[in-house]
């Protein structure tokens, strides 16, 4: 991830799986999602990332609803 545009690009398509708050930092390589279960899961979230062509690696899921990737 290189620039503000590829944030875009992830927030969009998270967006229409059903994430309802993202939080990218291209600093720190890192990313925090937040959604609902029943509309979404972190395995989803991972392989939509994945197909666009980042490398992702889940750090935790707190409460259910709050991955944390890098």
């Amino acid at each position: 991830m290189h620039c503000g545009s590829c944030i875009n690009s992830i927030t969009n398509i998270l967006n229409r799986i059903g994430v309802h708050k993202s939080e990218i930092s291209l600093e720190r390589k890192f990313g925090r999602f937040h959604f609902d279960q029943d509309e979404s899961f972190a395995e989803d979230i991972i392989e939509t990332i994945e197909h666009l062509g980042y490398d992702v690696e889940k750090l935790s899921i707190i409460d259910g609803e709050d991955p944390t990737f890098h």
